[in-house]
């Protein structure tokens, strides 16, 4: 019975998980964009994008017809045509088998201008006689020629087969075929990189980059003393801009088109990055860890330094008070415990950044004022689990035979405040972390409060929605883990968990 418990709670962590991180990312998403020149570009695109759902992803057929219309709809010599012009070469040799084939359908006029806007795509492919498309009137019939004789080399599988002998042979003439489809190879060479570079492999990688960065006008190649760790970094970094290039490059067809539209938003961009780059890739989770292991562990010793010392607290004081039930001294004692928690957690802290710290040190000051803003729910839970353990007749007779109440209070009550004490704990700590990113800027400690404010400045959804996940994913774990050790620690309780839709 304690495993359909616990299989129960588990089950529920998948559309819990899930709803949180969607109400979490909507919530991100409305903060501000980077300011990073480096990044501008790129989360300008990607907030343009919509949130969850894309009825209409914008996949190589859309682009390369807006930027035809946009090209012939402009007036020559503009900077708009110009515009045009470098978004048809930026789509390039993917954009061929779409462009060529429809040359015949339009106006002379219309086809002569686009044939001549593909200019600088024949110089990169670094097409024989591509000196013959600077003449407009020669332009059409040197890109119909090409295709005629070309036209074959355009499909997925020569790419593949194609990319495969580089990666093999690396020789120019290897290089020179690809060099020849352009960005229409583009998904066989991003297949093609290797997962983790060796030292074996380094010569394969440096070739398959150094097509890629001919292909996309980008400068970012594996040099010839480059070492694997820098191959390494320069692969993932491919990886990163595929995730957020790659339609651009492809035809969107059938059942494509449906996962497109929850993969080409700004949640789904960003799930897809965050498993394929922060997840899957050695180097980013290396960098993620050694960026992050010293503010992890400030935090993680303030958050158990304070729930130690706020459970050592509750079990007092809750004791104490339960033995004491409707006396003045209770109440009094009660409404004291109150007052960190109604002054707000800045105020307590405040107060013990300038009591406290000189005394104690900042870490111990900040987790004394963590253990008084979770010292009311512990002691309150530990009082009236107490409480009631020692109205139960047993308790009652055992004080009649002399027993003392706190002799009584161990004895009866102790079962009782570990199964409320488990659960308000396990409830309380996700609380508590927010608490310690709150503490630490107060008091000036190095925890994950910091690197998350920067975050959260940068408009960087990454670290916050790990932490929203993550916690949510340890509430549901913890739930689970509670309803168990209630069980085993009381198992009058096992019946009502047992009963769907009750909960203790």
């Amino acid at each position: 019975m304690l495993l359909s418990i616990a299989i129960r709670r588990l089950l529920w962590a998948i559309p819990s998980t899930l709803g949180i991180t969607l109400i979490a990312f909507l919530a991100l998403a409305q903060l501000p964009a980077s300011r990073t020149s480096a990044n501008t570009a790129r989360e300008s695109e990607a907030r343009s994008l919509p949130l969850f759902f894309n009825p209409d992803p914008e996949d190589l057929r859309v682009r390369v017809k807006r930027a035809t219309d946009a090209l012939l709809g402009s007036s020559e010599g503009s900077a708009e045509e110009e515009a045009a012009r470098q978004s048809l070469v930026a789509l390039g040799g993917a954009a061929l088998p779409l462009l060529l084939p429809a040359l015949d359908a339009l106006t002379p006029q219309a086809r002569s201008r686009v044939a001549s806007a593909l200019l600088g795509l024949a110089e990169r492919m670094r097409l024989p006689g591509s000196e013959r498309a600077r003449a407009r009137n020669e332009a059409v019939r040197f890109w119909l020629q090409f295709w005629e004789t070309r036209g074959d080399d355009f499909r997925i599988g020569t790419a593949r087969s194609r990319a495969r002998r580089l990666a093999q042979y690396g020789t120019e003439a290897r290089i020179k075929e690809l060099f020849e489809l352009d960005t229409f190879a583009l998904p066989a060479l991003i297949e093609l990189l290797p997962r983790r570079v060796s030292a074996h492999d380094l010569g394969a990688a440096r070739s398959l980059v150094g097509v890629l960065a001919h292909v996309t006008e980008q400068d970012d190649r594996i040099g010839g003393t480059a070492s694997v760790d820098e191959a390494q970094a320069c692969l993932e970094r491919w990886r990163a801009w595929w995730i957020d290039a790659q339609l651009g490059f492809v035809a969107l067809r059938g059942y494509d088109r449906i996962g497109a539209s929850a993969l080409e938003t700004r949640f789904g961009r960003w799930a897809v990055r965050a498993i394929a780059v922060d997840v899957l890739s050695e180097e980013a989770r290396r960098q993620r860890i050694d960026g992050l292991a010293g503010p992890a562990r400030g935090t993680v010793t303030l958050l158990a330094l304070g729930w130690l010392l706020s459970s050592a607290g509750a079990l007092a004081l809750g004791g104490w008070r339960a033995m004491r039930r409707g006396s003045k001294l209770e109440r009094a004692a009660a409404s004291l415990t109150l007052a960190p928690y109604a002054a707000t957690l800045v105020v307590t802290g405040a107060v013990l950044v300038a009591l406290g710290t000189p005394l104690v040190g900042p870490t111990v000051a900040a987790s004394v004022a963590l253990a008084l803003c979770l010292l009311p729910r512990g002691a309150g839970s530990l009082t009236t689990a107490i409480g009631s353990a020692l109205g139960e007749e047993s308790a009652a007779a055992a004080i009649a035979r002399g027993r003392s109440r706190l002799g009584a209070a161990r004895v009866h009550g102790m079962r009782a405040a570990a199964v409320q004490h488990v659960a308000a704990s396990t409830l309380a700590l996700p609380t508590a972390l927010s608490a310690c990113f709150v503490l630490e800027r107060l008091f000036g400690l190095d925890g994950l409060g910091t690197p998350l404010v920067d975050a959260v400045t940068r408009g960087d959804v990454g670290l916050p929605m790990a932490l929203l996940i993550a916690t949510a994913a340890y509430s549901t774990l913890a739930t689970a883990a509670a309803d168990v050790a209630a069980c085993l620690l009381d198992p009058r309780l096992l019946p009502a968990l047992t009963r769907v839709g009750r909960r203790v």
